[in-house]
């Protein structure tokens, strides 16, 4: 399954209805539905990887709680609570050989075929991450799906640290 997530992310070039269909095939709901707790983060993940959401970690049971993402940090508890937030997700990615680069400003050409996160402020007025191909939502992980169509705030894209070497969760 990962070596399919693998090849749409980085080798499908064109954006066709099939490489929507599958990414949307493969989509998974997130379980926790909290603008503070929730894990569209984690269910996002998983659906861009083509992984079931148990491969993917909870960070919540990894000593940390989830910061409050989409505010500034006002302390350096909240501040250190993010790095480590992050710091896992990227721990975890990179043991695929992968990171994630942000951008503020969404992917939009002419069938790039790039799958990618994206976030935008949900109708409850926090802060909720989707999977796109190329700037358009194509999963939303909301049990409501209510996010469709919203203008993306920024968008998290898969790189591959070493494309030569990218690796799938069975070779961990």
């Amino acid at each position: 399954m990962m070596d399919e997530a693998i090849q749409l992310i980085f080798f499908d070039k064109g954006v066709s209805d099939d490489l929507i269909a599958r990414v949307r095939a493969r989509g998974i709901s997130q379980r926790r539905v909290d603008p503070v707790h929730g894990d569209c983060f984690r269910a996002s993940i998983a659906t861009a990887l083509g992984l079931p959401m148990d491969a993917v970690p909870d960070v919540r049971y990894m000593g940390h709680d989830v910061p409050r993402l989409g505010v500034e940090a006002s302390t350096i508890q909240e501040r250190e609570a993010r790095h480590a937030w992050w710091g896992h997700w990227f721990d975890y990615l990179g043991s695929f050989n992968l990171t994630l680069v942000r951008s503020d400003r969404a992917v939009h050409g002419p069938d790039l075929g790039v799958v990618h996160l994206g976030t935008v402020e949900s109708p409850r007025g926090s802060l909720h991450t989707v999977v796109c191909v190329d700037g358009q939502i194509v999963w939303d992980p909301s049990p409501t799906q209510d996010c469709y169509g919203l203008p993306l705030a920024y968008c998290d894209f898969f790189v591959a640290l070493d494309p030569a070497h990218v690796r799938s969760p069975e070779a961990i």
